[in-house]
């Protein structure tokens, strides 16, 4: 039973690997935005530079609303092919893109954290029955970790250029106290992390649909990103 479940899980795991067709692709978008010479090696503002320009290449290759249809891949190829995309669409080419260029990187799904449901009851709630979530990215930089979002051109950096994570955004959000974010994010913060709020690293889905072998009801995640969920 227990070797059973081991193969079982690892058939379900979602691999953070890089592949060649992710590296070309991962090229191919920063290219076409704009940003063929990017670098991350330097001090912290390069670092948020090449932060930047990951998150503007997502929006750039794939900047309406429409998620990538279930069942099927959702890697960088499919990013740069689709005509539109997700929260959690743009959030896998924004990880592995980080990746490539040395950074460390976490894929994050955050839920509403409602009074009429503890937290078992919002994972298997439905997003359209009152369960809404989103996928976010938290990047490690030589200040700390920094959120980087896949819906709205924001990032958590204060007015005095230091970055906040996710439990600090969390904290944030159920204080209803908030730093002046940097005027080097575009748009204002997403709705959903206004308000309190769950975090689940490694977790892609909670339905099983955006990785293979696609088994409905079988959340997608990525385990070696679990232990995330217990640490800084």
């Amino acid at each position: 039973m227990v070797f059973s479940l081991i193969v079982f899980l690892g058939l379900h795991n979602v691999s953070s690997r890089i592949t060649d067709q992710d590296r070309y692709y991962i090229q191919k978008i920063l290219e076409d935005a704009g940003f063929s010479a990017l670098s991350s090696r330097g001090d912290f503002d390069t670092e948020i530079a090449a932060i930047l320009a990951i998150q503007n290449a997502a929006f750039h290759t794939a900047p309406a609303t429409g998620l990538i249809p279930l069942n099927t891949p959702r890697e960088p190829k499919n990013l740069y092919e689709a005509e539109a995309a997700y929260c959690s669409d743009r959030a896998r080419f924004i990880e592995k893109a980080l990746r490539l260029y040395g950074f460390k990187a976490r894929f994050a799904s955050i839920y509403e954290n409602t009074p009429d449901k503890n937290f078992i009851q919002t994972l298997l709630t439905k997003g359209l029955e009152g369960a809404h979530s989103h996928a976010v990215v938290e990047v490690k930089t030589t200040k700390g970790w920094l959120v980087i979002d896949t819906r709205t051109h924001w990032i958590s950096l204060d007015w005095h250029n230091n970055p906040h994570d996710l439990r600090e955004i969390q904290r944030f959000a159920a204080e209803k106290t908030w730093p002046e974010w940097s005027a080097l994010s575009k748009e204002p913060m997403f709705f959903l992390m206004k308000d309190p709020f769950y975090i689940l690293y490694g977790v892609y889905s909670r339905h099983g649909r955006f990785y293979a072998p696609y088994t409905p009801y079988v959340p997608d995640i990525d385990f070696t990103q679990l232990l995330n969920n217990f640490t800084p």
